[in-house]
């Protein structure tokens, strides 16, 4: 390995690792963002993400997961870092951290980047909106991708994407996914100037999310889940998923992922 002696938590990349977790102007400002545990970090290393380097707890480094990480880490080059015996937990950002992290370069693109990269392929883009809650963001990145989606866009008032938790809960998908960030009224009007069919996902107030065509290029706006749409996309078609009256409403993760999956299989419907 890299360093023979463990990293204590006063050391600076410790330090900047904290920072990294917990402060999302640090993220911005490097422009990087952790990736927590091992089964996270291979899948990173086995993606297009740009891994920086690797911390690992020294007491866990030659157990078999890890050991398998930081060998693959370390045939691509990657700097790996033992860390001292639990400074790792005390950074973390779990309620049962991580012996093994990834500082990662971002990953995400501008909107005319991230429609380039999809081509002429179908699959629903998500849109969202001002989704504010970090496991609801992640989930749908998750969502997106499982139901054949390749691009998730990060508009106005949304949780960061590079979020620990929201990393967490894409559970891989956002290393494999086109990410965007960028303004809803740009993304929409450039979204729609590429040829997609652009609907803004509502509780109670539009079709149902079924009687469309969703097969195709589509693009869905996902809004806040106590303010609802922003007044950017309440203008364009209303689509709804159709629950019993006696439920309020579903979750706006429910919502996205029913919505992906209906998109699914509209396309291999009509294969």
């Amino acid at each position: 390995m890299a360093e023979a002696v463990g990293l204590s938590a006063r050391n600076e990349a410790i330090k900047q690792l904290r920072r990294l977790l917990r402060d999302r102007g640090a993220r911005w400002d490097a422009s990087r963002f952790v990736i927590e545990g091992p089964t996270l970090v291979a899948d990173a290393l086995a993606s297009h993400v740009q891994v920086c380097e690797v911390f690992v707890d020294s007491d866990h480094a030659l157990r078999a997961e890890a050991a398998n990480v930081l060998t693959r880490a370390e045939s691509l080059g990657v700097k790996v870092r033992p860390v001292a015996p639990g400074v790792l937990q005390r950074v973390g950002s779990t309620s049962s951290p991580q012996p093994l992290m990834a500082v990662a370069q971002m990953l995400h693109l501008t909107i005319e980047e991230g429609i380039e990269a999809l081509g002429t392929e179908p699959g629903p883009v998500l849109v969202l909106g001002g989704v504010s809650d970090p496991g609801n963001a992640g989930t749908l990145v998750r969502s997106a991708a499982a139901g054949g989606g390749r691009m998730v866009l990060f508009a106005d008032g949304s949780v960061d994407p590079y979020n620990p938790k929201v990393v967490r809960a894409s559970a891989g998908a956002l290393f494999r996914t086109a990410l965007v960030v960028a303004s809803l009224r740009s993304a929409i009007d450039q979204l729609v100037a590429a040829g997609f069919e652009v609907f803004a996902a509502s509780a109670t107030r539009g079709t149902p999310h079924h009687a469309h065509d969703l097969a195709g290029r589509v693009a869905i706006v996902l809004g806040n889940e106590a303010r609802g749409l922003p007044e950017t996309a309440r203008n364009l078609p209303l689509i709804t998923v159709p629950i019993d009256a006696e439920v309020d409403s579903l979750n706006v993760a429910m919502a996205g992922t029913v919505i992906c999956f209906e998109a699914k299989r509209q396309r291999e419907t009509t294969r």
